[in-house]
């Protein structure tokens, strides 16, 4: 189902004197040591990306595989759940004077502008999620840190008394709310696992003046992570303001130069990293790109075409994405308000079916709303603990339930309305929207309900900036603008009352995900109203607000231990599946094929590839003839 992002080339380093000046370590040259690697081409199968903003990148999961390439977050987590060092080097809880925290001391490294990465960068970034004007569900995994809550929600606490602090330019201090036993200290850890906690670079925001300007030109962007952004070319023609598919639209990464080393750094380049480039392409035909696969041009592919599924997938490096398909309903909506009609809508569709035909297999029918890959509590599958209880979602559909419910609806006085359902643009999703479309369709007409049923596909839109009197053209990405409009304003979907979003777990916890459709947890904030109005929580963007649900999501914060903790939160999706205010379609993977050419791929806990040590054999038979 998902156009998973797919990065085809890995190129490994060789190193070079430039002809001009060859001279030995610490030479007397001018010139210097530059890194002029295999450079093949290779094809970006997925869908563009809009916006690189690890905070806001919980709507798309091609996105959130491009965010694990360039940032890197304190800590991740290897294939087996396990953490580990990444921006952080080491940590130590302790008790205080009374007051439980934690000192988490950063490495050296750099941004890839050659600044420092310290502290305060983790600070800063943190405050900019907990803002309260500042629409981002990934605030609930912060919510153990003492005043974060309170400051999203402006209770008499500003983001600058949430308590973390830089106590020392590499030492980062956290005091809790309460003490963290063992569990809950794992669980925290695991929950800076997040791209979304990852630290952004005050000036480079601010530079651009406009929070969603930064983060779509390459010269605003910079990261931590092993990899940089060197150009983003969506084929935009300037003057008249549209894309344009004639020429490829090329998207590069290349090695973070001080990833780990700074600018006087003696280490040989590749000490940290070992590809230098990736070079792929936005516009082409997945097909022809698979085919380049196969004839051993392409060494890495994260996406297997349709038709060649069935011969391939069984050969593919299956991974769960940590995120679920999901339908965003808009509760607010006349023709959702029902409970028992959003049941009905999601009763009849065949989930199986759709993942069997229309995925050939590759996503798998949800069983609820929590995916594949988060824990139950510390260890365990949360999902399977839900496949196996009365509360599950059936693979099938159950179109008798549903037409019952739907009549039930009707004599309570429901009269159906209108259903605008937007996807993004891609074969897949239009193709699973057009045929629960029709789905609908039928259920309404045997119930005897008018309602019209439409699907549009979209994935960006232009807009312009003025820089240096010049005006610039940049892309904005449909689907997470209209997600993020309606956390902040509540007016739905930009004209639409259904939107469909990768739901992502944002880390192995079940609480996050859940939280972020309760009203205080959904990580929102508040809306300032107009002139006279008072301030007011947001709640999710779909507008469900639920008292009993809301109420199982505190408690399950307020919990001090885990087996209550989890046990409550299987409550709070129980609920979730009986209101139905949004529909899990498909537990997302992906397929990572690659050939005998490339070694030492690997893919981390959330299913992203880690390429940072990947290496070509014979990687002369690829270098460029062309002079640096």
């Amino acid at each position: 189902m998902k156009r998973v992002l797919a990065l085809l080339l890995a190129l490994v380093t060789v190193f070079a004197m430039v002809a001009t000046g060859v001279g030995c370590a610490g030479g007397e040259t001018e010139e210097e040591e530059e890194d002029l690697g295999a450079e093949v081409s290779a094809i970006l199968v997925g869908g563009e990306i809009y916006d690189f903003d690890p905070a806001k990148a919980y709507t798309n999961d091609d996105a959130m595989k491009v965010m694990s390439l360039i940032y890197e977050p304190l800590f991740t987590l290897d294939a087996n759940g396990k953490i580990q060092y990444a921006l952080a080097n080491n940590y130590r809880f302790y008790d205080d004077r009374g007051e439980f925290k934690v000192d988490i001391t950063l490495r050296e490294t750099y941004w890839n502008d050659g600044t420092q990465v310290t502290a305060q960068d983790v600070m800063w970034s943190w405050w900019r999620i907990l803002a309260p004007d500042f629409p981002c569900q990934a605030s609930t995994l912060l919510y153990d840190i003492k005043n974060a809550r309170a400051a999203k929600l402006g209770d008499d606490k500003s983001v600058e008394d949430v308590a973390v602090t830089d106590s020392e330019p590499l030492v980062l201090t956290i005091t809790f709310e309460r003490e963290l036993d063992k569990d809950g200290q794992q669980n925290f850890l695991r929950n800076l696992t997040s791209i979304a906690l990852t630290p952004v670079k005050e000036t480079a925001v601010t530079k651009a003046d406009r929070d969603d300007v930064w983060t779509k030109r390459v010269s605003y962007i910079v990261s931590n992570g092993p990899f940089a952004i060197r150009e983003m070319d969506y084929g935009i023609s300037e003057g008249e303001h549209f894309k344009t598919n004639d020429t490829p639209h090329e998207f590069r990464l290349e090695r973070n130069p001080y990833y780990r080393m700074s600018q006087e750094s003696t280490l040989p380049a590749d000490t940290y990293v070992t590809p230098y480039k990736f070079v792929s392409y936005w516009n082409t035909e997945l097909t022809e790109s698979f085919a380049k696969f196969i004839e051993g041009s392409v060494f890495i592919t994260g996406e297997i075409p349709l038709e060649e599924r069935e011969n391939y997938l069984s050969e593919a490096k299956i991974s769960n994405l940590l995120s679920t398909y999901t339908y965003v309903l808009d509760n607010n909506d006349p023709v959702f308000a029902n409970a028992d009609v959003r049941r009905a809508l999601s009763l009849v569709i065949d989930r199986q079916a759709l993942a069997t035909e229309l995925t050939k297999g590759l996503s798998v029918p949800a069983t609820g709303f929590i995916s594949h890959g988060v824990l139950n509590g510390n260890k365990g599958s949360f999902s399977e603990v839900t496949a196996a209880s009365d509360a599950a979602l059936a693979a099938t559909a159950n179109k008798e339930e549903a037409l019952r419910l739907l009549k039930k609806a009707k004599n309570e006085g429901y009269e159906g309305g209108s259903i605008k359902i937007l996807v993004r643009d891609n074969k897949e999703e239009v193709a699973i929207a057009n045929a629960i479309a029709d789905i609908w369709e039928d259920l309404f007409d045997e119930a005897d309900i008018y309602c019209s049923i439409s699907v549009r596909a979209e994935s960006y839109e232009l807009f312009s900036i003025i820089e240096s009197e010049t005006e610039i053209t940049l892309c904005k990405d449909v689907i997470q603008e209209a997600y993020r409009t309606s956390a902040s304003d509540v007016t739905g979907f930009n004209g639409y009352n259904v939107l469909a979003i990768d739901y992502q777990m944002l880390s192995p916890d079940a609480f996050s995900a859940l939280a972020s459709l309760s009203l205080e947890m959904s990580g929102n904030g508040i809306y300032a109203g107009g002139l006279g109005e008072e301030f007011k929580t947001v709640s999710h963007v779909s507008g469900f607000n639920h008292e009993a649900y809301n109420k199982l999501i505190d408690q399950a914060h307020a919990a001090t231990d885990m087996a209550t903790r989890t046990d409550l939160l299987h409550q709070a999706e129980e609920l979730l599946l009986s209101e139905m205010p949004v529909i899990p379609l498909f537990f997302n993977r992906s397929a990572m094929l690659v050939s005998s050419e490339l070694k030492r791929v690997y893919t981390d806990f959330y299913g992203h590839a880690v390429l940072t040590r990947a290496e070509l054999r014979n990687y002369h038979n690829y270098i460029s003839t062309e002079e640096n």
